[in-house]
């Protein structure tokens, strides 16, 4: 613990040095509900660089979070797909943030930008912490042209060529695309015509060991 506040504050140092940022909090509590249904989060931090909120996630893993690539915003919401849990975590704290703003009419200007800091590796990051990056398919931008949410997900074209790469430089450029997506998610979860699977991965003893539905599904 030690040396991961030493660590912290001497990269805060690096970064506040190039992006002075203001409005330190931590451990931040978030809920909001969807669909019916309650969430509630902690942020492990949030602070502000001039008109920009940051939404910020420690992430202690060993595994180089850019090694896994830009991912699609479909494979976020795939289960056999998706490697990209942290990416998927933030953008979410962010949309349930995004209406806590919305509800104050002195912040609907500000920005809100999703932020990793990869405590692994402190000092090879850029202190100005580049911000995530997602594909999208095209057919998902248009917030007037959305498509029924029974569509499968396996019917999207995520070929890059029919991709936007986006940098969230601020929630709301993704927020259209994310929420239909969490919409659908949430509506199959609890439509009764569509049963439960296991992953494909689910005789893997490793990839079950710690899951809380082990004893469920008999794998």
């Amino acid at each position: 613990t030690y040396q991961f506040i030493k660590n912290t504050i001497k990269f805060d140092i690096t970064r506040y040095e190039q992006e002075p940022f203001s409005n330190v909090q931590s451990e931040v509590e978030i809920h909001h509900i969807i669909n019916n249904i309650n969430f509630k989060g902690f942020i492990d931090r949030i602070d502000q660089t001039n008109n920009t909120i940051n939404i910020i996630d420690y992430k202690t893993t060993t595994t180089p979070l850019t090694d896994k690539g830009t991912p699609n915003i479909i494979h976020l919401f795939n289960s056999y797909k998706s490697i990209h849990h942290e990416i998927f975590q933030i953008i979410l704290y962010c949309y349930i943030y995004s209406k806590r703003l919305t509800s104050n009419t002195s912040h609907q200007t500000l920005k809100l930008r999703p932020l990793l800091y990869k405590t692994y590796d402190f000092s090879k990051q850029n202190p100005k912490l580049e911000t995530i990056k997602i594909k999208v398919p095209l057919e998902l931008l248009d917030p007037n042209n959305q498509p029924p949410l029974e569509t499968s997900l396996s019917e999207f074209n995520t070929n890059p060529k029919n991709c936007q790469e986006i940098d969230i430089t601020d929630y709301s450029l993704i927020a259209t695309p994310f929420e239909w997506l969490l919409t659908k998610m949430l509506n199959d979860i609890y439509n009764t015509d569509i049963p439960f699977t296991t992953t494909e991965n689910s005789t893997n003893e490793k990839a079950c060991k710690f899951c809380p539905y082990k004893t469920m599904c008999k794998k």
